[in-house]
């Protein structure tokens, strides 16, 4: 849930950016402003995206990673994030001119700190790319000796239909179709049941 709500505040910062740059007083246009609202905004839907994939890996491959191995990749996507995509807001307020404007050359020697801490950010976020593809091909690969391999079909104690099957899914889900009567068949199948599913 960190890398969907660190994900899901870069596309806020993206969206406030945007509303920003529509401006015109504040002379955003043509800016590196812009990039970091592009920035901002695809950093966003990648770490959401990772996110998404982390906690739909028990049903694609029947393992799970552990909170304390994917959350410092989380921080450091958001991290990364956060700096690939701020100074550029910030240096854009300091009127750098943007990057197809400039061809990305500018003589302000002032604003490369911001140029600076920009490509940190891109770097801490290329990291956590490669730690999370490290991460999936490791998830992968079945490690007979380390107990979070093993996983049940409910691992996040959700309450929607998908997870009453096997994790990872068979191919036809369900042998018999169930009937949903409410937002949470789990818990109505458990309860109907007296206990679990």
């Amino acid at each position: 849930m960190v890398f969907v709500f660190l994900g899901a505040e870069m596309i806020f910062l993206a969206t406030l950016g945007s509303m920003l740059h529509a401006i015109d007083d504040l002379g955003l246009q043509g800016t590196v402003f812009e990039e970091g609202v592009i920035v901002a905004l695809v950093y966003g839907i990648a770490i959401g995206a990772m996110g998404a994939l982390l906690y739909w890996s028990p049903k694609l491959t029947g393992r799970v990673r552990s909170a304390g191995k994917v959350a410092p990749l989380a921080l450091l996507a958001g991290a990364g994030a956060v700096l690939a995509s701020v100074p550029y807001m910030i240096a854009g307020f300091l009127d750098q001119p943007g990057l197809y404007v400039s061809g990305g050359l500018y003589e302000d020697s002032d604003l490369l700190i911001w140029n600076i801490l920009t490509l940190i950010g891109h770097v801490l976020m290329a990291l956590a790319v490669l730690g999370f593809v490290a991460i999936t091909v490791r998830t992968r690969r079945p490690d007979p000796d380390d107990p979070e391999e093993a996983v049940s079909s409910n691992p996040w104690d959700a309450q929607t239909l998908e997870w009453i099957t096997t994790s990872p899914a068979p191919a036809d889900n369900f042998d018999d179709v169930p009937v949903v009567e409410s937002a949470e068949p789990v818990l109505d199948l458990e309860t109907a049941s007296g206990g679990d599913v």
